[in-house]
């Protein structure tokens, strides 16, 4: 079982109807519970857990080959009409345009934790957290943790940690 979690080459809002997408997960009472949703662009990018085409979509729910999909587990947590995700930070453009787990973000109003942090190209791969509300697809986020980065470990000649 493949441990990413979370949407891929897409976010949540993706969903709809004729969408080609591939779930990875458990399968318990006749439900696929998804761990990670990818949308595909052609039959060589899907593999074996499940490929279709999403139908009667509803916000966290889907059947994809008449099967029932749930991706409440896929890596956003909605409350509401709000929504939290944590995940590396990917496709940085601006602190207005990047995503979170797949998941379009706009932080340009956020406020931004811990104290003093910036969101920059070089926050690309950090990891994380932000909340807000859902507009138009994209979170608008009102709050933004930048986990700190791990410390880079120092090496003694050779390649063996000092």
């Amino acid at each position: 079982m493949p441990t990413r979690r979370g949407f891929s080459k897409g976010s949540a809002y993706d969903l709809a109807e004729g969408r080609r997408v591939r779930v990875c997960g458990t399968f318990a009472a006749a439900v696929l519970k998804a761990t990670e949703v990818r949308f595909v662009t052609d039959q060589g990018d899907a593999c074996v857990e499940v490929t279709g085409v999403v139908t009667d979509y509803a916000l966290q729910q889907f059947k994809v080959r008449g099967m029932p999909v749930d991706v409440s587990g896929a890596g956003i947590d909605y409350r509401d009409d709000s929504a939290r995700v944590r995940s590396p930070l990917t496709d940085f453009v601006s602190s207005a345009d990047f995503r979170v787990a797949g998941q379009r973000v706009d932080a340009g109003a956020a406020l931004l934790e811990p104290a003093g942090a910036t969101l920059t190209a070089a926050s690309e791969g950090r990891s994380v957290g932000a909340e807000g509300s859902m507009v138009a697809r994209v979170l608008k986020a009102t709050k933004l943790h930048l986990r700190c980065p791990q410390p880079a470990r120092p090496f003694a000649p050779g390649g063996n940690p000092l």
